[in-house]
């Protein structure tokens, strides 16, 4: 069995180098945690600085980017209990702003189900720069109460003119930063506390004993062991690049010595190291509960994904900003979890992750393929033909090759296999090969594809 885990680690091993070759990642590191606290592997690729060759190790602090939408939960989940909301309470009891007559549930933005389809992101510098606010003078603006309250208004009512929504609130899933971000307002506005910023460090970080973890911006880019960030051709500490206006749904920075407290946490189902209970048991199975279907054989729960590996549930998150890639991973039912933090942006360190809780669960560490190619009939391919846009900016197209699905992301045609009727595996490598799924309602036939986590709508 030792020489079984040697030769593993080796294979896992190689796997990391390899994908920091092909991507030219600068660093990586990751670690296995145990639902005790134990590292049960933990290892450092490549360097935080490509300029200086300096070092990872377990206190350098990486983005977390969309791992914090956990966090942003776990405050909600918090508030419930201590009686100051209700998740099945409409959003404007707390957010006013977010007008109209449609029924907007709390949850419904937990799990990225308000009805909303994707729009541009409202960035927290262009609009601090817009109104006057400079750090330099007016402090961090992660607690900025004049950006939060212009934040909430700009992305309250943007939301709230959409005309174009994905469907009733709570019937479909769509990836939504703003739904994340009006989170963090509600959490800021139900708990009286200066800012998001200040709660989640208040009553999350701390009992966790997550003494290098921060929403803020200017004191991890001025550590000395913080992770230069890179993206294309920049490299800097510049946390402000495109970040959101409202802070709920990328704003963390962390290290894997905290996020190991952090695995410890869900794994031992709300109990910080020191044995100090941060979220009752049922918060944190409301949390790790399927509430919506994410995409195929996968689901979300309370800011967290749920989806199987063979027999084994696994729960986490992905994210990415600039300069970011992250990965949190975990399992009650091995009573394991793994974190991969990557200071570069767009590297699938989704894969690392789950080649880790492979490893360790003594499956082979490649994910097989679990589709059978099923070939669309002509109607299901006519009907699909068309361009879907989002307002993020992505832009794929379903065209007739020949008799069968051909697939074009942002004007590049990319490989497309039918594996469903109304589903398509597209991508060129197995480390960013997804899911494009077609939607249909009796209205209004094909109107969007699921596109990652994202639904698109058809252009009419």
């Amino acid at each position: 069995m030792q020489d079984r885990r040697k030769e593993n680690a080796a294979g896992f091993e190689s796997y990391v180098r390899r994908m920091m070759s092909e991507k030219q990642v600068p660093g990586i590191a990751v670690a296995v945690v145990s639902g005790e606290g134990n590292t049960l592997y933990e290892n450092f690729f490549g360097v935080r600085d490509i300029q200086t060759a300096a070092p990872i190790d377990g206190d350098t602090i990486f983005g977390l980017a969309s791992v914090t939408k956990s966090f942003t939960c776990a405050a909600v989940m918090q508030l419930q209990e201590r009686g100051l909301l209700d998740i099945d309470d409409l959003v404007s009891k707390y957010i006013p702003e977010l007008t109209g007559d449609r029924p907007v549930r709390i949850w419904h933005l937990m799990c990225h189900s308000g009805g909303y389809f994707p729009l541009p992101r409202i960035l927290a510098d262009d609009v601090a720069r817009e109104m006057g606010i400079f750090e330099d003078r007016d402090g961090d603006l992660a607690h900025s109460e004049r950006l939060a309250q212009k934040g909430v208004e700009l992305v309250a009512s943007r939301l709230a003119a959409q005309t174009n929504l994905t469907g009733r609130p709570g019937e479909h899933l769509s990836y939504c930063n703003d739904g994340f971000g009006i989170l963090a307002e509600v959490v800021h506005r139900a708990s009286g506390e200066r800012s998001f910023a200040a709660y989640v460090e208040k009553n999350i970080l701390q009992p966790l004993g997550m003494d290098r973890s921060t929403c803020e911006f200017m004191k991890p880019a001025a550590d000395k062991n913080c992770a230069t960030l890179y993206e294309g051709d920049k490299a800097d500490r510049n946390f402000y690049d495109n970040a959101f206006v409202l802070m709920g749904g990328g704003v963390l920075k962390s290290t894997l010595n905290n996020m190991k407290n952090y695995i410890r946490m869900h794994l031992s189902e709300g109990l910080a190291p020191s044995g100090q209970r941060v979220l009752s048991e049922y918060s944190i199975r409301e949390m790790h509960k399927p509430h919506q279907v994410y995409s195929l054989q996968e689901y979300y729960g309370y800011g967290l994904s749920i989806h199987h590996m063979g027999d084994v549930v696994c729960i986490g998150h992905g994210g990415s900003l600039h300069g970011v890639s992250s990965n949190l991973q975990f399992s009650p039912q091995l009573g394991l979890g793994v974190m991969v933090l990557c200071n570069q942006t767009g590297v699938p360190v989704a894969g690392i992750a789950e080649a880790a809780m492979r490893w360790f669960a003594g499956l082979p560490l490649e994910k097989p393929d679990i589709f059978v190619d099923t070939p669309w009939t002509g109607r299901q391919l006519k009907d699909a033909v068309g361009v879907y846009r989002s307002g993020e900016g992505t832009v794929c197209e379903i065209f007739d090759k020949d008799g069968v699905p051909g697939v074009r992301v942002d004007g590049r045609e990319v490989t497309a296999r039918p594996v469903e009727p109304n589903v398509l595996e597209v991508g060129d490598s197995p480390d960013s090969r997804g899911l494009m799924i077609t939607l249909r309602s009796e209205e209004r036939g094909i109107y969007a594809v699921r596109y990652g986590a994202r639904l698109i709508p058809k252009e009419q």
